[in-house]
């Protein structure tokens, strides 16, 4: 995905790799548990540092990166090198990912679909990507926090972002069953903050005709 450049410099400090996709990643497995032998790709990987974390402590057949930066592409490649698995990064955009439908039993979303200009088609390539009964776990930001001031000057993202409603409308259209968010969504103080950001997992479970 295309970061700004203090996006970029956080996204790449030690502070989001060593803190952060931890702490996102364990905040996720509370809601549904990474399972054991999957094959998992991740859209906007970045760096890497997210599927490395998986592939030394979750187990996976394999693990396959996504991003629309070249660079990012070269650092994930070299960080997953040495992995005793098979893995592969390739530069695409995640609304259109080249890649054979019904591939993969977990996606990966951490902060990805707020930046793609036509997020709906990224949903879509989602549902495309996973198995039936595959999992989606998903880290976002919404639109009443990108549209601060602050945010939109120091970190420009396309204008038409979405809340997390439609957000959750959009994955229930093309198939997808909520199993649960961080923060729950359980009283006034936690659905204000999750209007802002929240991490939530998802079950495919209907396969839709376009994408057999």
């Amino acid at each position: 995905m295309k970061l700004g450049f203090w996006e970029r410099l956080y996204v790449n400090s030690p502070v989001r790799h060593y803190v952060q996709r931890p702490l996102e990643l364990w905040l996720l497995r509370r809601i549904a548990p990474i399972p054991s032998g999957a094959h998992v790709l991740e859209i906007g990987c970045g760096n890497g540092g997210g599927l490395h974390h998986i592939a030394l402590n979750h187990n996976p057949a394999s693990v396959t990166g996504v991003d629309l930066d070249p660079a990012q592409v070269n650092r994930a490649r070299r960080r997953l090198s040495n992995l005793p698995i098979p893995y592969n990064v390739i530069p695409a955009s995640a609304e259109s990912v080249p890649l054979p439908a019904h591939t993969y039993d977990v996606l990966l979303s951490i902060g990805c679909l707020h930046h793609v200009p036509n997020w709906r088609e990224a949903v879509a390539e989602c549902a495309r990507l996973l198995r039936q009964g595959g999992l989606i776990y998903a880290f976002e930001f919404y639109s009443p926090f990108l549209n601060l001031p602050i945010i939109r000057h120091l970190f420009p993202h396309p204008k038409r972002r979405f809340t997390q409603p439609e957000l959750a409308e959009e994955l229930a259209r093309h198939g997808f069953t909520l199993l649960g968010t961080s923060p729950k969504l359980n009283n006034p103080v936690k659905r204000w903050l999750a209007s802002y950001a929240s991490l939530s997992v998802h079950r495919l479970t209907i396969t839709a005709p376009e994408y057999d």
